[in-house]
C-alpha cells in the first residue's frame, strides 16, 4: 500500500469513493478547496494505483479537526483507517496542536470503537448534525489530546 498526500489528479477517485457511503457526499469543489487550503490530507493506493482510502483534516487555532475519512468497503479490516489516524495524531503532535477533534455518526459503532482505541474520548453530542434521508442523526464529538499536561502551556 502507498500512503501519500492527495493531489489534484486523485480528486475524481476521491469523489467517487466519498459517494459510496456518504448520504451527503462532498462535491469536487469542496475537495479542491481543501487542497487549496493545504489541509492535511492523505490517500492510500494499492499496488495498481487504485484508491483505497482518503483522509482530510484542517487546523483551527490549536486543534486539528478531522473533516473526512473514508475506506473503500472492499478494503476495510486491513488497518488502513488506523494507519491514517495514526499519521494524523503524529502530524498534530509535530505541529504542536493541543488536540484532535472529530464528529462521528452516533450509529457508527465500529468507527467510534476505533477512535476510542486510539485515545479519543467522547466530549459531547451535536443534535441532528447529519441530515439524512430518513431524518437527522446526532453526531458524537470526540477529542484526543496531543500534548501531555506537563508540556501544555496555553500562553
Amino acid at each position: 500500500m502507498i500512503f501519500r498526500s492527495m493531489v489534484e489528479t486523485d480528486l475524481a477517485a476521491v469523489t467517487r469513493l466519498d459517494q459510496i457511503a456518504n448520504p451527503r457526499p462532498w462535491t469536487d469543489s469542496m475537495f479542491r478547496e481543501e487542497l487549496r487550503l493545504n489541509s492535511f490530507n492523505r490517500v492510500v493506493l494499492n499496488d495498481r494505483m487504485e484508491l483505497l482510502a482518503f483522509m482530510i483534516a484542517r487546523r483551527f487555532h490549536d486543534e486539528w479537526h478531522l473533516l473526512a475519512i473514508k475506506v473503500d468497503p472492499d478494503a476495510r479490516g486491513q488497518g488502513i483507517a488506523r494507519s491514517l489516524l495514526s499519521e494524523l495524531v503524529e502530524h498534530a503532535r509535530q505541529s504542536k496542536a493541543r488536540a484532535l477533534i472529530l464528529e462521528v455518526r452516533s450509529s457508527n459503532h465500529p468507527a467510534r470503537n476505533l477512535y476510542a482505541r486510539l485515545g479519543f474520548q467522547e466530549i459531547g453530542i451535536r443534535k441532528g448534525y447529519y441530515p439524512d434521508l430518513v431524518g437527522p442523526e446526532d453526531a458524537v464529538v470526540m477529542e484526543r489530546q496531543t500534548r501531555t499536561l506537563d508540556t501544555f502551556n496555553p500562553f
